[in-house]
């Protein structure tokens, strides 16, 4: 109900196959045994997620030994200490994960923008003026009216809104996005390139992107409403000679 990709007719008659398999699993009236068949479909779909979400691919095998091993040693650990440790194990494999995949990304985004001869911004942002004015330069704390619009690596629309106007920095959902207004004037145009990992982080599979996938953002900013003249946190200019598009 939930999810209009799996809604198909081949993936009905396997949603079925699937209840048909459980329905069977269970066992009369042994109790131990259909807890044990419940808790081995969660082990099997949290090693699913982990290859999913950590890149991390399980052996089966070893960790229904591992199981095995404790239930028969029969007695309890600490469950708080373990844990804790485990956690903590998680949250280095995710942080070494994100480097290793923002790392891929940067490299994927200056192929690609170099390919479609844009100009670096920084490592995860690159970009093209393709209207330009002499109005007045854009500041994070400006609020400004403009468009956004999102496309995806096959320049396919994402289909996500767009603001009509924003404040810079306060309404930005993503630093790049900050830093792409930030390069611009007053009723000025421009396409951006930046990674999924950068724009979106770990919400770039509700979209069904790859963190190395490129997203381009093409930007119209229009008057500013207000601005934020005597804000000591504004970040440097980015100089238009930088950005120049071809």
């Amino acid at each position: 109900m939930g999810d209009t990709t799996l809604r198909s007719l081949e993936n009905r008659k396997k949603y079925l196959e699937g209840v048909k398999a459980g329905m069977e699993a269970v066992n009369g009236e042994e109790t131990a045994y259909n807890i044990g068949v419940r808790m081995g479909v969660r082990m099997a779909d949290i090693a699913s997620k982990f290859e999913e979400e950590y890149g991390l691919e399980l052996d089966r095998e070893i960790l229904f030994n591992s199981l095995a091993e404790a239930v028969a040693k029969g007695s309890d650990i600490d469950a708080q200490k373990n844990q804790s440790n485990f956690y903590s194990v998680l949250h280095n494999i995710k942080n070494n994960r994100e480097k290793v995949l923002m790392q891929s990304a940067a490299e994927e985004l200056a192929r690609q923008a170099k390919a479609r001869k844009m100009n670096k911004i920084t490592d995860v942002l690159y970009g093209v003026r393709t209207v330009a004015s002499s109005g007045q330069k854009i500041h994070v704390g400006d609020s400004i009216a403009v468009e956004m619009r999102f496309k995806g690596p096959d320049q396919e629309d994402l289909g996500m809104p767009s603001p009509q106007a924003v404040t810079v920095g306060d309404d930005s959902p993503a630093p790049v996005i900050t830093l792409a207004l930030s390069a611009l004037r007053e009723s000025e145009s421009a396409v951006f390139a930046t990674s999924a990992a950068a724009l979106l982080g770990d919400q770039a599979a509700l979209i069904y992107l790859k963190p190395n996938d490129i997203v381009y953002l093409h930007v119209t900013v229009g008057k500013i409403f207000k601005t934020a003249s005597g804000n000591a946190t504004r970040i440097e200019e980015i100089p238009d000679g930088d950005f120049d598009g071809l």
